[in-house]
């Protein structure tokens, strides 16, 4: 008797193969470009989830290169170039810096009249009102 399991995943172009060799019979179809781009989105939360789960450092590498294959591909298919997100990166570091200095808030205080107000009103799952 066999077991079936659902997995509704984007894997890599070689694994099907390599599961068939294992004795893993798998069931998939060919992703339409809307499906695909659907998908690197999901495999994009899905990477980034199980790093931010791991810390044995050598899993950590295997699963930074996870994330960033998936991210490098994701970019491509939107026809974005290493060079644009390099230029972009590099943008926002000299606009706003990087993540160095450790800096965590635990909340903002803005007056009612202040116009930034509407951004976070506009997201109270991200920032829920506190007052």
């Amino acid at each position: 008797m066999e077991a079936i399991f659902k997995t509704g995943i984007l894997l890599r172009d070689l694994r099907i193969e390599q599961l068939e060799k294992m004795g893993i019979h798998v069931s998939y179809r060919i992703l339409s470009s809307e499906e695909y781009v659907a998908a690197l989105r999901n495999k994009i939360t899905e990477e980034a989830k199980e790093l931010a789960e791991e810390f044995d450092r050598e899993k950590l590498i295997y699963e930074f290169a996870d994330l960033q294959e998936v991210m490098e591909v994701f970019a491509q298919t939107l026809g974005i170039s290493n060079e644009e997100i390099a230029e972009a990166q590099q943008k926002k570091r000299e606009k706003l810096g990087s993540f160095h200095q450790k800096y965590f808030t635990d909340s903002v205080r803005i007056d009612e009249e202040n116009p930034s107000i509407q951004y976070y009103l506009n997201n109270p799952n991200k920032y829920p009102r506190l007052s």
